[in-house]
């Protein structure tokens, strides 16, 4: 079943200039947006943007490339299952890695294993 949330009501009234025209929030709102519509539109902004986003793109999928599949199993050292890293290893089990080294592209690896998950 879905949470429901309520609305959070503001209490007192909502502060106006003195001249009694818009909202001083509203006006503050509708500004920094068209700051923003304008910084978007802007060619060199968004170029920045896209470098910005290939830059931790590439980061990313470096950060993933360099594991190498090897962190999974040097993360149990005592002998826990390189799965479920909870029950004891009973046997090992082969696993492939891509790796530009092996043939085809991939390289095998041993992976303690528990049996059971």
């Amino acid at each position: 079943m879905p949470r429901r949330f309520r609305r959070a009501v503001a209490l007192g009234g909502k502060r106006t200039t003195e001249e009694g025209q818009r909202p001083m929030e509203e006006t503050a709102r509708s500004s920094k947006r068209e700051y923003m519509r304008r910084w978007r539109s802007d060619p060199a902004h968004q170029a920045q943007e896209r470098e910005r986003r290939l830059e931790r793109y590439y980061d990313r999928k470096l950060r993933i490339l360099s594991d190498d599949g090897e962190t999974r199993t040097e993360a149990c050292p005592d002998g826990l299952c390189g799965f479920c890293h909870r029950l004891p290893s009973i046997t090992e089990v082969q696993r492939l890695v891509v790796s530009g080294m092996g043939k085809d592209g991939y390289v095998p690896i041993l992976v303690p294993y528990c049996g059971t998950c």
